[in-house]
């Protein structure tokens, strides 16, 4: 039967099997070079990552901890302020980033709008791709006509066919 890890001992050889995965090694060279079983070499490096999860969301907790006392902190000086003082809007801006913080730290970040009218049409289907050049060249013709309506129409409503049969 094999010897249960002293939980010290446990801690150390998660993290260097988990180091050691990172790297590239195999299980088996790991296990050799640990003086392990390859099953528990993996149970190791489980471990590791179960101990950095816990962390980070330990630090996580104290982060948004720290956040939300300088939300309040700011808070309690905008109440002993007058409302022409220039320190007011310094700690609006200082409450805005750090509720942006707390929001990024959990996962409540707003969406960021990052397309423009040219990316929009990129995704549509070649049926719209097409109408829309068409409907572009025909604006194209009519503006050389001196048309004012992309549908063929003159000033007058005339009928106007900027590119006739006649051609």
């Amino acid at each position: 039967m094999a010897q249960r890890l002293a939980k010290a001992q446990r801690i150390e050889y998660a993290r260097k099997a988990a180091e050691l995965s990172a790297k590239g090694w195999m299980s088996k060279d790991i296990a050799v070079e640990l003086g392990v079983s390859a099953a528990t070499v993996q149970r190791l490096i489980d471990y590791a990552y179960e101990l950095e999860r816990d962390r980070w969301v330990n630090g996580k907790e104290e982060a948004i901890a720290q956040y939300r006392a300088i939300i309040d902190e700011a808070w309690k000086r905008l109440r002993t302020l007058d409302s022409r003082s220039l320190n007011v809007s310094g700690l609006l801006n200082s409450i805005r980033a750090a509720q942006e913080r707390i929001d990024r730290l959990q996962g409540n970040e707003a969406p960021i709008k990052t397309h423009n009218e040219h990316h929009n049409y990129t995704h549509k289907s070649e049926d719209e791709r097409k109408e829309r050049y068409e409907r572009l060249f025909a604006e194209l013709d009519a503006y050389r006509l001196g048309v004012d309506d992309a549908d063929g129409r003159g000033a007058g409503g005339e009928s106007v066919h900027p590119r006739s049969a006649d051609d």
